[in-house]
């Protein structure tokens, strides 16, 4: 079997380390507008929970898709053109 070991992303860790990059869909921002740290996206789909909704955002560049999870009201759209910014940590899984 695999086994993975967590950490943050510091200066610890070794360029070329394999392993997978985690962030929660709860600390994912939607913006209107570019921030340095943003990256930007198309919406491709919303499923409401009432309280809140999850967001599938298409990155630009061919990069994969992300979930955005935000509170309500949801004043976006599906084909809205976002920008993506992450605050919280950066979970890494080292794989051994």
């Amino acid at each position: 079997s695999t086994s993975y070991a967590v950490h943050p992303i510091d200066k610890q860790n070794q360029v070329g380390e394999a392993g997978d990059v985690v962030i929660r869909p709860e600390e994912l921002q939607l913006l209107t507008a570019p921030t340095p740290k943003s990256v930007s996206g198309v919406i491709t789909n919303i499923d409401y929970y009432g309280h809140d909704a999850v967001l599938e955002v298409q990155l630009d560049g061919g990069i994969k898709k992300i979930n955005a999870r935000i509170a309500a009201p949801v004043d976006f759209v599906v084909g809205s053109k976002v920008f993506v910014e992450h605050n919280g940590p950066i979970r890494f899984f080292a794989k051994n």
